[in-house]
């Protein structure tokens, strides 16, 4: 009886802190991609609702602003992260799907994203985002 009454402060602390670790995503990020056009920026805003993570990614790639583009099937569970992003590249063209998978690490945000190139295969590429002050 007395070791399940010091496990309680415990058991309760991590359930507290749970929810709070998920939020720990909310917000912007940003991050910069180095592509075969130059360096191309990006802002990552993110929202979660417990394991659920939605949000958007806007890009400017020499100074040509792209809108905001949803994610889909974002998740959170603790430090770990994934969500999709559909991009149209042009017109009559199906969009192209970027899958991310990563770790939150404090104010950092270690990403790699996979998207299929056709002929040549998956791209990868890892980045890192970092939490705008």
């Amino acid at each position: 009886m007395m070791k399940i009454r010091n496990l309680l402060p415990a058991v309760a602390a991590w359930l507290i802190a749970l929810p709070a670790m998920a939020a720990g995503i909310d917000g912007q990020w940003n991050a910069t991609v180095d592509s075969p056009m130059g360096a191309v920026k990006l802002v990552l805003d993110f929202k979660s609702d417990g394991e659920k993570l939605s949000g958007s990614i806007a890009s400017d790639m020499g100074g040509q602003a792209m809108p905001p583009a949803p994610i889909s099937e974002g998740v959170v569970k603790g430090e770990d992260v994934s969500f999709k992003l559909s991009v149209t590249m042009m017109q009559d063209q199906p969009p192209l799907l970027i899958s991310y998978k990563g770790k939150l690490k404090g104010d950092q945000l270690e990403l790699t994203s996979v998207f299929d190139a056709g002929q040549g295969g998956p791209q990868e590429t890892k980045l890192v985002a970092t939490r705008a002050k």
